[in-house]
């Protein structure tokens, strides 16, 4: 699996507060309309978290709080020696897609 054909593969993150400085990340890869992969996170605030499925599948996830509901989310998604990352903010329980 190449990295031009992940760029098409939404990663769907999903943060929500439940503690003050915890986050729990909600995540699902998908091949196309496929889920093939659904997982939970547990991140620290401005700590990374990792997950890796399968031998050549991983991500990592970073949440770094903007406001009271804005949150900055650094992903990086890898794929056997490549990798794609996606700096973006989201709000408090919203969907994010890379």
């Amino acid at each position: 699996m190449k990295v031009k054909t992940i760029l098409i593969l939404p990663l769907l993150l999903s943060t929500s507060v439940f503690a003050t400085q915890t986050f729990q990340v909600h995540s699902g890869i998908c091949l196309g309309k496929q889920l093939v992969s659904q997982s939970s996170l547990v991140v620290k605030n401005n700590s990374k978290a990792s997950m890796v499925l399968g031998n050549d599948l991983a991500y990592d996830v970073t949440i770094n709080p903007q406001s009271d509901k804005q949150i900055a989310v650094n992903a990086i998604l890898k794929v056997d020696d490549d990798s794609i990352t996606s700096d973006m903010f989201v709000m408090e329980r919203q969907k994010a897609n890379i």
